[in-house]
């Protein structure tokens, strides 16, 4: 073998067990996670600030209006944010949802990240939660963020987000997304966060400030990731805690059509040029630099045994992987779809990757 093919697999191949080695790791975190110890009579009085940005969701806020209705944990209030919608969503609201406390605001500025601000500027609760307008949320998401700031006192708090689906295409899409979901999950819950997603979240008071400390400030969201990459960098990771428990979980309808989710990920994508965080620049470059070795070897194979097995070793993982993420969300409904998912992963980050970094920044909602 000449020198060239021969240094092309040894990096590949070290890329894939670096990545394996990664995988190994966040499901091995998973799995050793325990449930956090219930301190109902302390966390029944803590007060909590929930705040839902909205946008043309009329058909969903009736739902996170009952979800809401049904917490065990009742010592909150909701602060609504309008971002300019052009439907009924605050009328239906206000028909639904009518606590006392209640706020609703009309954001001045567009975009989830600046509705979030807005918000945060009126909040004085000693714990501040954030969701969006289309979850569905347990009865315990309240009360297992408190009980778990009784325990931590301070800090950054996120639980899992799963999408929920109606057909084949988006069980693609959910697998995909929890793919996602696990991994960060993992690499939190081993001191090493990179990520998030906002659907589900929660911060200390004494955090809040920090928010308008955040990179990524021309991006109209990214209020997740942002903040957490901030928390870490001022604070440390000790600060970040995940928390992957049923009881925190919401649930989020996965991308309608191909279009939708490839918008999603190029709009998620494209803030990743941004971001400062070693880590998570490190796994990004090694993900797209693995994606892209894939892609080559179908038309650069000087060893097609060693081009086959980059395939099989990076499939391998990622079969996996997923297996233990639909086991531990008890998704396993989604497990047939995991070799197609496999599969077609490589293709999909390199287009997106490439158009993310290319796009001009989107407006959160589309």
């Amino acid at each position: 073998m000449n020198f060239i093919p021969l240094l092309f697999y040894s990096i590949a191949f070290f890329l894939l067990l670096v990545y394996a080695v990664m995988i190994w790791r966040t499901t091995k975190a998973l799995k050793k996670n325990k449930q956090h110890k219930k301190v109902k009579n302390e966390s029944g009085r803590i007060r909590i600030d929930v705040i839902i940005p909205y946008h043309n969701e009329e058909n969903y806020l009736p739902l996170i209006a009952a979800d809401l209705a049904k917490q065990s944990h009742q010592n909150f209030r909701v602060i609504w944010v309008n971002d300019h919608s052009t439907d009924n969503s605050t009328t239906k609201l206000k028909e639904v949802y009518n606590k006392d406390d209640t706020v609703f605001l009309d954001a001045k500025n567009s975009g989830k990240k600046h509705t979030v601000a807005e918000a945060l500027s009126i909040t004085n609760a000693e714990l501040i939660v954030f969701t969006d307008a289309d979850c569905r949320l347990p009865e315990t998401w309240l009360s297992g963020y408190a009980s778990l700031h009784c325990q931590q006192k301070k800090g950054l708090y996120f639980g899992a987000v799963i999408n929920s689906t109606s057909n084949n295409l988006q069980k693609l899409f959910a697998l995909e997304f929890l793919s996602l979901m696990g991994t960060g999950m993992g690499l939190g819950l081993r001191g090493s966060p990179v990520y998030m997603n906002g659907a589900n979240y929660a911060i200390s008071a004494d955090l809040k400030e920090l928010s308008s400390q955040q990179d990524g400030q021309k991006y109209s969201s990214g209020d997740d990731v942002f903040l957490l990459h901030t928390v870490k960098k001022l604070l440390g990771s000790k600060y970040i805690i995940p928390y992957p428990s049923d009881e925190l979980v919401v649930t989020t309808p996965a991308p309608k059509s191909v279009k939708s989710f490839i918008r999603q990920r190029i709009r998620w994508g494209g803030k990743a040029k941004s971001y400062k965080d070693v880590q998570t620049f490190l796994l990004a470059v090694r993900i797209f630099t693995i994606a892209f070795v894939q892609i080559f070897v179908l038309f650069y194979w000087p060893v097609l045994l060693l081009s086959i097995l980059i395939w099989v070793f990076k499939m391998g993982t990622d079969y996996f992987a997923l297996w233990q993420y639909t086991g531990k969300w008890k998704k396993h409904e989604l497990r047939q779809y995991i070799f197609l998912t496999s599969l077609l992963y490589p293709f999909y980050i390199i287009i997106t990757a490439f158009s993310g970094l290319l796009a001009a920044p989107q407006k959160w909602y589309k």
